[in-house]
């Protein structure tokens, strides 16, 4: 007898590599950065954001080619007709030994993405991703192999020059640091453009 399993209504992660970014990773290693302590005043061991949250616009081919991946991913996996898509706000980070990030979304905005810089070693904090709604069901069990059917977070390790593209609803954050090589990474968010949708749905 056939036997099916359908991951009904998944949250897609996109992951791929994208080089030749030295001239932006030139540039963030000069940047300030300034912690979510220094911001809000009520965290601790945080990493670093940079004040800039328009970084992409200096360097427009790059952006173009963030974009292009994104455009990769809703043409060949989501297959959506919609074809006008932007990047709004992009800053980057920067993590020191000892530091992480706090869980949080991108709220406002509909995909969002980070990218990695230089060489990552084994302590290279990994990107954290936490479940919608935190736990698949209301009973815990212990798993012989966790996996995206039972797991309620996953992490994925950073690698040089890898881009991961995410839903901005998804909660995610920093894993600790252990590293004496600072973590570098450039966020960005991305909206479509109007007009968007169908019938009464229409967003003009």
């Amino acid at each position: 007898m056939d036997k099916s399993v359908f991951p009904l209504f998944s949250t897609l992660i996109y992951v791929s590599h994208v080089g030749n970014t030295d001239d932006i990773f030139n540039y963030i290693r000069n940047q300030k950065f300034y912690s979510q302590q220094q911001i809000s005043g009520n965290v601790s061991s945080s990493s670093g954001q940079s004040d800039d949250l328009n970084l992409l616009d200096k360097f427009p081919h790059q952006k173009k080619k963030f974009l292009q991946e994104f455009y990769t991913f809703k043409d060949e996996v989501l297959k959506y007709k919609t074809t006008n898509f932007e990047i709004t706000t992009s800053w980057s980070t920067k993590t020191e030994m000892g530091e992480q990030g706090t869980p949080h979304n991108h709220s406002n905005n509909y995909y969002s993405g980070v990218y990695y810089f230089g060489e990552c070693d084994p302590g290279t904090a990994d990107l954290e991703f936490t479940g919608l709604f935190h736990t698949p069901t209301d009973f815990c069990f212990e798993a012989e192999e966790y996996n995206i059917y039972n797991s309620s977070s996953w992490n994925i390790t950073p690698e040089k020059d890898m881009l991961i593209l995410f839903p901005a609803y998804l909660v995610h954050r920093i894993g600790l640091h252990q590293s004496n090589n600072p973590r570098y990474s450039l966020a960005f968010n991305i909206m479509p453009i109007r007009p968007y949708g169908t019938r009464d749905n229409m967003v003009r």
